[in-house]
């Protein structure tokens, strides 16, 4: 794919879909923070909400991970930019490391699949589906 995106997600209302290189499903019973919480959860563990008050009032307020996500987000920009994103060759499946690493050292990669339905409904081309640590070294 040589499309730049301007993000790994949509992030602000009013945000062309098309410029966000996937959407993150989850289901209605649950919350759009859902797969950071798993990440979070999968990753070793960190700090990834603000402890000072400004920050958690403010932009903030309605966020669990804004660290996670937003080092997420910009570690795609940066994955981008050097071509490390890896494609399979139908490019119907994508993934990119995050540069998180589990307890046991593991590294976290993100992977995507396309979405079928993505041209008559105007969407995002790629849907994520689920972070994963690499068994092996």
């Amino acid at each position: 794919m040589l499309i730049k995106f301007e993000s790994l997600f949509t992030r602000y209302k009013g945000q062309n879909p098309k410029t966000a290189f996937a959407f993150f499903r989850y289901p209605l019973v649950e919350t759009w923070e859902k797969p950071f919480e798993e990440l979070a959860r999968l990753a070793k563990p960190e700090q990834w909400g603000f402890e000072r008050s400004e920050f958690k009032e403010q932009k903030y307020s309605n966020q669990r991970f804004p660290i996670l996500t937003n080092y997420l987000n910009y570690t795609f920009l940066r994955v981008q930019e050097l071509g490390l994103i890896a494609y399979s060759e139908d490019e119907d499946k994508a993934c990119f490391n995050t540069g998180l690493l589990t307890p046991e050292e593991k590294e976290i990669f993100a992977t995507f699949f396309a979405n079928k339905q993505c041209e008559e409904k105007k969407t995002i081309p790629l849907d994520f589906l689920y972070f994963c640590r690499v068994l092996f070294i």
